[in-house]
């Protein structure tokens, strides 16, 4: 894939991952995968259910490292940064949506979006204001004060889109982001999340197995045996 216009905000060149199997065995999967996502752009990635997918985007995060290759957020070698400068920069250049959500049961709306900036330790005073506007783009504007457990499974992920967003991310990696949602609903939060990372400028990597989700990216790549081997 090449992309006239745009930086590369994130670069996985021949990575591999594996793991030890339960007989002693290594498991290969992922092969020597090559990817790139430029600014404002987004990609969907496919592929069969154990091809790889989530352990990609747990790479190319660095929340699990490759056991070969080389990732680059914005330009700079993943593997070079110290676990502190690690922690800051995958603050600043990511942001994650989960199928699961992952939402802090003890806070309410409006803390479990700010605590992106918590964990990026730059909670300003403009940060309670963006948080608030991104939910009021979510069509939560009447909720910031609501315990996760009141909410429906598409208002929740619509706080953790909120959340994702938050810290201004290059890059917002979503693992099947509407597995747990019925098809009204998941077509709801799609198009919040497409269109939420346009406006604020993120680039999107989706992980989703629906096919009408994937042709509505920019690009779309299949994982097959490890590798891309379908990038459009």
């Amino acid at each position: 894939m090449s992309e006239d216009q745009g930086r590369c905000v994130l670069e996985a060149c021949k990575v591999s991952k594996t793991f030890d199997g339960p007989d002693g065995s290594r498991i290969e999967v992922l092969r020597g995968a090559d990817l790139q996502v430029y600014s404002g752009t987004s990609l969907s990635i496919r592929g069969e259910s154990g091809s790889g997918k989530s352990t990609f985007l747990n790479v190319v995060s660095w929340l699990d490292t490759p056991s070969a290759g080389t990732v680059w957020w914005d330009g700079v070698d993943v593997s070079k940064l110290s676990a502190t400068e690690l922690s800051r920069r995958r603050a600043e250049v990511l942001g994650f949506v989960f199928q699961a959500y992952y939402l802090m049961p003890e806070l309410n709306v409006l803390e479990n979006v700010l605590m992106s900036a918590r964990i990026k330790g730059s909670l300003k005073r403009d940060s309670r204001s963006r948080a608030e506007g991104l939910l009021e783009k979510v069509g939560l504007k009447d909720r910031f004060n609501q315990l996760p457990g009141k909410l429906s499974g598409g208002e929740r992920q619509r706080v953790a889109i909120a959340r994702a967003l938050l810290n201004q991310p290059s890059v917002l990696l979503a693992d099947e982001p509407t597995g747990n949602l019925d098809e009204k609903t998941a077509d709801i939060v799609m198009e919040l999340l497409l269109g939420l990372c346009s406006d604020q400028g993120a680039s999107l990597v989706l992980v989703t197995h629906n096919p009408q989700y994937a042709s509505q990216t920019d690009h779309r790549a299949q994982l097959s045996g490890g590798l891309f081997n379908q990038i459009l």
